[in-house]
């Protein structure tokens, strides 16, 4: 997601990376679930492209110079793995840009590193797009 995140931002564009922790979700089976936003301000994803956006695709080209800019798989993967570990991935098309979430799920209890746990507690990265 950060890799598309910047490939895909214009030049000096800001990339935001927030992870919060869901507190609703939280207390079900004894599990933590741990939203990971990635927010670019690139060209955005058309509403036809965002239907098919987490399916295996043919490789796509630059527009630009015609190389190829993507296998067609990076999403596809992303989710299918998110959704075998019992979180998800999910585009959120309201802001402008690209606005994924990865949600994830830990279990309660295992054993947490104090300082990553504040850490990662409403914690908020901002990259500037090379």
């Amino acid at each position: 997601m950060v890799q598309n995140a910047i490939k895909y931002s214009r030049h000096g564009g800001t990339i935001t990376i927030n992870v919060d922790q869901d507190e609703d979700q939280s207390s079900t089976d004894n599990m933590s679930v741990y939203n990971i936003h990635v927010l670019d301000q690139g060209m955005g994803i058309s509403q036809n492209l965002q239907k098919q956006l987490f399916e295996p695709k043919e490789a796509s080209k630059d527009a630009t110079n015609g190389i190829q800019d993507s296998n067609g798989l990076g999403l596809s993967i992303c989710k299918k793995i998110a959704m075998s570990l019992g979180g998800d991935l999910t585009l959120n098309t309201k802001s402008i840009g690209c606005h994924f979430i990865l949600q994830v799920k830990v279990k309660q209890g295992a054993q947490e590193d104090p300082v990553i746990k504040q850490s990662v507690k409403n914690s908020s990265t901002s990259l500037e797009s090379i």
